[in-house]
């Protein structure tokens, strides 16, 4: 390797990566790891079986790879496995894509930590010391993993938490991410005398990635707990949850029960850049009415001309509207919708046959306009003077239309029932609420609270967030 310059190593890292032909699957989550061969034959499975498959191609080819992974995330429920490229030189360059061996890293989440899996036992840690005395988490439990968030390009710092909770008679306290079934170890360190110090734990995004590139009203740093565990495997919350920035400035969320205030609720979960472009993808069309099948008469009743929100958006329209066909028109770019209709005068969704240009007409998943189902959805770019749309049979009676982007349906949903939880301690309920509109209203809730918004009719996405000026910020 020493006759390479690093360029050439990263030029033959990209070039094989980009003919790997894998594809990661949600469908494999929580499956074991594939074999070596159910990875060739079927190419497609977790992403970390796509980094293993990757590292066992790349290795045969006498190119250094490591297995690096993030346990969870720190705005996600997830974690995520990648690979590392090692160089002459002694650095590492990680990789997900060819891109980012040509520039540099992205990951999608915040990163609290990054780990390395090695062939050696960890044998000088303080984990390893205390295997048999204490319980460790499996994340550590194998005593095979190196922490190499020093090795990346991530906001980072070092942080001393005193136990203001718990005083238990533990060795090693542990550091924790949000996720709805518990709070997940990311990080370890030494507690002693009530107190424990923990290093290099990531605050943000690969290569400094803003929070606005991510989606809608996240946080600033990172959403950490500090914790230990009794020998009956019981977690002990040491302190109250904090956000912690670069700079090693913290912010303890201790709710404040004697100052209260009224919130107003839109999600439960953040609207991630990706589903906020599928709504933008509607800007510049509009909806239109006609008794004649090719509109050459019409009547535009809405035009989308901003960023509708991810639920569905009802028009009212006058009364003795009486119209057969209604659909959907843009001049120019993609569309990406997951419903739309019309309801009658006794608030029933009209049913109708589907109508669409010429282009369109035979695609299947064009029935997915109005199916009664938010999530499934069609998606079209690049076209010019496209569209589609309903026809009702005959001249009906429309008291409104309605109609929604393509979606992950975390908006608020009439109907649906919620309970909302502060952590004092432990989550406590502040009520349930069967939501009438697509906000929910919170009275007497505790100020400088860590907030949890449960949908207990449907759903698993959800994630905490603080209440500040009116809105909702995510952790």
């Amino acid at each position: 390797m020493d006759n390479y310059k690093d360029s050439s190593i990263i030029a033959a890292c990209a070039y094989i990566y980009q003919n790997l032909d894998y594809h990661t699957n949600n469908l494999f989550w929580g499956e074991p790891l594939q074999d070596y061969s159910s990875n060739v034959r079927y190419k497609r499975g977790t992403c970390s079986d796509y980094a293993v498959y990757a590292a066992m191609v790349m290795r045969a080819l006498g190119i250094p790879t490591t297995l690096d992974f993030v346990p969870f995330w720190g705005d996600n429920n997830n974690g995520h496995s990648f690979n590392s490229l090692l160089l002459p030189d002694g650095s590492c360059k990680g990789y997900n894509n060819k891109e980012d061996l040509i520039s540099k890293l992205h990951l999608s989440g915040k990163v609290p930590k990054i780990y390395r899996k090695e062939f050696e036992i960890q044998r000088n840690t303080l984990l390893y010391k205390y295997k048999d005395t204490e319980y460790i988490p499996l994340l550590f439990a194998e005593h095979n993993i190196k922490d190499v968030t020093d090795n990346y390009d991530i906001p980072m710092t070092d942080i001393t938490v005193l136990s203001t909770l718990n005083d238990p008679q533990a060795h090693i306290a542990y550091l924790t991410v949000f996720s709805p079934d518990n709070w997940r170890p990311v990080a370890w360190g030494e507690y002693k005398r009530g107190k424990v110090s923990f290093q290099n734990i990531g605050t943000g995004y690969t290569s400094y990635d803003a929070p606005s590139t991510k989606g809608e009203d996240y946080g600033e740093g990172g959403l950490f707990l500090p914790v230990c565990y009794t020998n009956t495997e019981e977690m002990l919350p040491l302190a109250y949850p904090f956000i912690l920035k670069e700079t090693g400035e913290h912010h303890y969320l201790k709710p404040d029960t004697t100052v209260k205030e009224t919130i107003r609720i839109h999600r439960k979960f953040p609207r991630k850049k990706r589903i906020v472009e599928f709504a933008e993808k509607m800007k510049g069309g509009y909806f239109e009415l006609s008794n004649q099948p090719d509109f050459s008469e019409s009547q535009i009743i809405f035009f989308v001309d901003s960023t509708p929100q991810s639920h569905i958006q009802t028009v009212q329209l006058p009364k003795g509207t009486k119209f057969r066909y209604v659909r959907f028109y843009k001049r120019r770019g993609g569309i990406s919708i997951g419903e739309m209709g019309c309801v009658d005068e006794q608030d029933k969704v009209i049913p109708g046959n589907l109508i669409a240009d010429a282009v369109l007409q035979e695609d299947d998943e064009l029935k997915n306009i109005h199916d009664g189902n938010v999530l499934s959805y069609f998606d079209i770019s690049g076209l010019k003077d496209i569209w589609f749309g309903l026809d009702f049979g005959r001249p009906t009676y429309l008291k409104e239309l309605f109609f929604c982007p393509r979606t992950d349906d975390n908006d608020i949903v009439p109907g649906d029932t919620y309970e909302l939880f502060y952590w004092d301690k432990q989550w406590t309920s502040l009520g349930k609420q069967i939501a009438k509109e697509n906000t929910l209203t919170y009275n007497k809730v505790p100020q400088n609270a860590l907030l949890w918004l449960r949908n207990l009719t449907k759903g698993h996405e959800e994630r905490p967030f603080t209440y500040d000026k009116g809105k909702q910020i995510w952790w």
